[in-house]
């Protein structure tokens, strides 16, 4: 059973889901609690959860706030080294009939109109 934790903890979708209902505390929570079977003695999975931590407690109160927030779509707008990102990615060029949104970082933020942030459409190929 134990094995099951890192299959749904660290799964965009579930986390998705479960932000929907419960909010981002009760997910936070969770990651508290049951880190040591998240993450075993696995260290990448360690990174991975800290990935999702960060995401969750800086994306989840506007995901269960606004119900109709794609959480791919948030993925996507983490930095591209983010296991969320990544996720997020692998999520989206499995769903070939929707389109989402890539934003592109930049290194000096303080210098962009936010009213001209660069955004490219995610290419499926």
């Amino acid at each position: 059973m134990w094995y099951e934790f890192p299959k749904l903890y660290l799964d965009l979708e579930f986390i998705g889901a479960k932000l929907k209902v419960t909010g981002p505390l009760h997910i936070l929570v969770d990651y508290r609690k049951y880190s040591a079977f998240i993450v075993g003695d696995d260290e990448h999975l360690t990174s991975v959860l800290q990935d999702f931590e960060q995401f969750v407690q800086s994306r989840g109160l506007d995901l269960h706030k606004y119900q109709n927030t794609d959480i791919v779509q948030c993925g996507l707008q983490e930095h591209r080294n983010s296991h969320v990102y990544k996720k997020a990615l692998k999520i989206a060029k499995e769903r070939p009939n929707k389109l989402y949104l890539e934003f592109l970082m930049i290194n000096n933020v303080e210098k962009v109109n936010p009213c001209s942030l660069p955004v490219s459409f995610f290419d499926k190929s």
